[in-house]
Parts: C-alpha cells; structure tokens; sequence
C-alpha cells in the first residue's frame, strides 16, 4: 500500500509525516472533497490533531515539539473543541482569559505561518 501522498499524486505529502490510520483517514476526506469540487489544500481534509503531529515533526518554524504539542492543545481544549461542540466556554472570568488567550494563540500562528511563507508579510 503506497502513502497518502502518493495516492493523491502531490510531489511532497504531509501525510508522510502521520500514521497510516490518520493518513488514510485524511486521504479518503481528501478524495471526498475533490469529487465534490471542494478541495482547497490537502490541511483542509487534516484534523487539528494531524496538524499538530505534522508540525511537531517537522519543527515548523523552529519551534520544539513540546511547544508546539502545548500551544496548540491549549487551542484545542479552550477554543476549539467548545465551539465545535456547542459547548458553553468564557463563563467564569478564568475561561474567559484562556478561551482569550487560545484565539490569541490561533492568530499568532496564522502570522507566523502567513510569514514563512510570504516574508513579505510583516508579523
């Protein structure tokens, strides 16, 4: 069975960088995606937690895996999952500062990334 990557016939894959379950679960998304003309970037077809994997792999932006593993599991636990979920979130004024300072996070990284790619982009 050849890798996520190669299926999708892109040159350098992400999906190099997970576990043959997660690649193939990103892969079958990916191919959902495209048959409905919705494809934008395969990190569209990925779950936050794919997305994490692979930068931590990667060290993306020269950052250590530990950071990276805490930055944005942080994300994940005060931004995301409650308004993926409908959860209620910023209830009390503690929930409120890191449900702050997860979107805060969110658009660092956005930056950051935004930057490396284009250094054109002030931060």
């Amino acid at each position: 069975m050849s890798n996520c990557g190669e299926r999708l016939e892109i040159p350098i894959h992400p999906c190099v960088h997970l576990l043959p379950q997660r690649a193939e679960r990103v892969r079958t998304k990916w191919q959902h995606f495209a048959e409905n003309k919705m494809e934008q970037d395969i990190f569209s077809a990925m779950d936050l937690c794919d997305k994490r994997e692979i930068a931590k792999k990667l060290h993306i932006l020269d950052k250590s895996e530990n950071f990276i593993e805490k930055s944005i599991k942080r994300i994940e636990l005060h931004l995301r999952n409650p308004i993926a979920h409908g959860a209620e979130y910023a209830q009390t004024h503690d929930a409120a500062l890191k449900t702050i300072q997860a979107a805060r996070a969110t658009r660092d990284w956005i930056r950051e990334l935004q930057h490396a790619i284009d250094p054109a982009q002030g931060l």
